[in-house]
């Protein structure tokens, strides 16, 4: 792909070249290297004596421009000589293209360098010769921003390049820009840009060079890069990252264009990834309620990707943290809807609490992807718990904090995601925030008195606010630091006990039981230190802090638990295991070894 080009061309200016005494090489300053080597003496062998450079400029009053960092102490000769070099370099960059090293001399440990810095080169004008009007205006160019300044080789190549880049992201990759009809007058420089766009190249089929189970049609939308479009070689670099949020496909190297007959074939190397999860995990805990026994804990998860090979997913999971509680949640994310650039997301969630509430919620999502692969989103949520034991009512004083309760909600929220990988990421971020606001109304319960509600407000307006992030930072071939911050917030007066955040376990504050703590306002930062084996296989160490605080009806409260530990992740071929041994604290529970938890996990891909 043509770059730079030609800057420069000269059309019938030898005899004023001649008169002015200026040759071409003053607007190719890397060109004039070979005269500064020969003006240098050759030093065969480096000496480590401390040498001084001292500099004799002209003409008279002459000064080295304050934007060139000159040292005049070096350790050997060689590196003084060099530096000399860099400076003549350095000035034909700050427009002095006549600069140059008339010679240097060796006394004792100091180099006298005899420098004819001679007049900075100006911009008389340059005029937007056939330039069209579309590209001036992207790459901000203005012929009054070059009258009077000075004829700087890096503003030329970066107006080149910025020309270029608009060109091959619009159709025109072989488009070739330079300086025509240039004028030199005295230290005065005119000349008018020209600009040849090339023929048009518009997008053909995606060439898929692998084995991998996707539609080429949803692979050309969710990459756009469809047939027909045109051809626009930022979205082809954009391609390799977007294909890296895949969990089901591998990208093996990085995609390769080929032109042809107007015609731009995009190549995408994918190797097919088990990316289809089932995953088991068993948690063994010391029963609390009765000494010398153990509670099992239980987790099951199925995870559909790629379903139909047009990218829509599907989420199952089950959880058990106590005898006498669970958890199901249900996903369904369609991508691409209607041809378009948003994604449909539905959830529905259940939680039973033993037998005290139950808590229903369904909604759904919009999220629209951007060009970098980010997704703006906007939702419906519908929520509502239920008490199921009238019997806690029973001899009671004042209006509890477990009641029937509603709450519909509408948010926005931003997903970044840039990681290297996405099963097994080393490298990047993942940012999720979210906004809700709503209205919330709390139930009347005929077993309560009337009075009890009299100070309450039953419908009142509720903000819930969500922030998580992920880092991952390589610190070698072989090791990991990953840390996480994860945020809540919910705003309402008349908060309830049943429609708080739940943590604790092994997804969040690790070292506790699942689902043990209930929060208004949360923050918990997850840090850990992975020593990588392979692929999917590490292991790990860990600390786990926090701040709840639980602020309902009747209650308010904050702790600052935390936990810590190890584990271990490694393939088998049946599956990926991990296994973590964990230990707790909190304000009112120290730390004990009877109390930690080791948590078994088993995740089947296919």
């Amino acid at each position: 792909m043509y770059r730079l080009g030609k800057i420069l061309s000269f059309k019938n200016d030898i005899g004023l070249l001649k008169k002015w005494g200026i040759s071409i090489l003053i607007f190719i300053p890397w060109l004039t290297r070979g005269q500064t080597l020969d003006t240098l003496p050759k030093i065969k062998k480096q000496i480590t004596n401390t040498t001084y450079v001292k500099l004799f400029l002209k003409p008279q009053k002459a000064q080295i421009p304050s934007k060139i960092r000159f040292k005049y102490r070096y350790k050997t000769k060689i590196t003084a000589q060099n530096a000399i070099r860099l400076l003549i370099n350095e000035l034909h960059n700050q427009a002095y293209l006549n600069a140059r090293l008339d010679s240097v001399t060796n006394v004792g440990d100091t180099l006298k360098a005899y420098i004819f810095r001679g007049e900075a080169f100006k911009w008389k004008s340059l005029r937007k010769g056939n330039l069209p009007k579309k590209i001036r205006n992207h790459v901000g160019f203005k012929e009054k921003f070059y009258k009077n300044k000075r004829f700087l080789h890096k503003s030329i190549s970066k107006l080149q390049n910025k020309i270029l880049a608009y060109s091959e992201n619009n159709g025109y990759p072989y488009a070739q820009t330079r300086l025509d009809s240039i004028n030199i007058e005295g230290h005065s420089v005119s000349a008018k840009l020209h600009y040849d766009k090339g023929p048009l190249m518009t997008l053909d089929t995606l060439r898929i060079q692998g084995a991998v189970k996707i539609k080429r049609k949803f692979l050309a939308k969710y990459l756009r890069l469809r047939e027909g479009d045109i051809f626009s070689n930022q979205k082809v670099k954009n391609a390799e990252r977007l294909l890296r949020q895949l969990p089901y496909v591998k990208v093996i190297k990085s995609p390769q264009t080929e032109f042809r007959a107007k015609k731009a074939f995009v190549n995408l190397f994918l190797r097919k990834r088990k990316a289809n999860q089932i995953n088991l995990l068993v948690g063994i805990l010391p029963n609390e309620r009765e000494p010398n026994t153990i509670e099992w804990t239980g987790e099951f998860d199925l995870l559909l990707q790629n379903m139909f090979g047009s990218g829509k997913n599907l989420t199952a999971k089950w959880l058990r943290p106590e005898p006498q509680s669970q958890t199901i949640n249900l996903s369904y994310i369609h991508p691409l809807l209607f041809n378009s650039y948003l994604d449909l997301q539905t959830n529905f969630n259940l939680l039973r609490e033993d037998t005290s509430f139950v808590n229903i919620n369904f909604g759904g999502s919009l999220l629209y992807n951007l060009r970098n692969g980010n997704k703006l989103s906007v939702s419906f949520n519908s929520r509502s718990s239920r008490v199921l034991n009238n019997s806690i009512f029973q001899n009671i004083t004042r209006l509890p904090d477990t009641l029937d309760v509603s709450f519909v909600s509408y948010g926005i929220g931003y997903q970044l995601s840039q990681v290297d990988d996405a099963l097994f990421p080393t490298k990047g971020n993942l940012i999720d925030i979210s906004m809700e606001v709503g209205q919330k109304s709390i139930q009347q319960n005929p077993e309560l008195p009337e009075n009890f509600y009299e100070n309450i407000p039953l419908n009142t307006t509720q903000f819930v606010y969500k922030f998580n992030w992920q880092h991952y930072l390589p610190i070698n071939q072989k090791s990991v630091v990953y840390w996480r911050l994860n945020a809540g917030t919910m705003v309402n007066d008349q908060l309830l006990t049943n429609e708080l955040f739940r943590l604790g376990g092994i997804n969040n504050l690790r070292g506790h039981n699942q689902n043990v703590f209930l929060a208004s306002s949360f923050a918990i930062i997850n840090l850990e230190y992975r020593i990588l084996f392979e692929e999917n296989s590490y292991l790990f160490f860990f600390y786990d802090q926090s701040w709840l605080q639980q602020k309902t009806i009747n209650l308010f409260d904050e702790d600052i638990p935390f936990g810590f530990g190890m584990g271990l992740n490694f393939p088998t071929q049946a599956g990926i295991f991990n296994i973590v041994y964990a230990l707790g604290q909190t304000k009112e529970l120290p730390i004990s070894f009877n109390r930690s938890k080791i948590h078994f996990g088993f995740i089947s891909r296919f």
